[in-house]
């Protein structure tokens, strides 16, 4: 939600989704923007982050890291003419 913010102009439109398929919950988040989200390639643990006060704000960037480590599935579906839904579905054990 937040790269979709950050890339949004200020009369853009960012649209949520959620739906549950089979033993899955879908997250979904659209922005106009054309760009492909880009995750960090490396290992997402405490020694990575620079968690000093001068530099707590210098750690942007993993957000989409983050989500791919807690979903089953992530993905991106692009949506003509311009933007695209940025996906991840989280697996459950028991829905109704």
């Amino acid at each position: 939600m937040a790269n979709a913010i950050e890339v949004s102009g200020v009369l853009d439109c960012v649209k949520v989704h959620a739906r549950v398929e089979g033993r899955r919950v879908v997250l979904a988040v659209w922005d106009c923007d054309a760009a492909l989200p880009c995750p960090q390639q490396v290992e997402l643990s405490l020694e990575t982050l620079d968690v000093g006060e001068d530099s707590w704000d210098d750690n942007g960037g993993w957000g989409l890291t983050i989500v791919q480590s807690l979903s089953s599935a992530y993905w991106v579906e692009l949506t003509p003419p311009r933007g695209k839904w940025v996906c991840a579905a989280l697996a459950c054990g028991r829905l109704r």
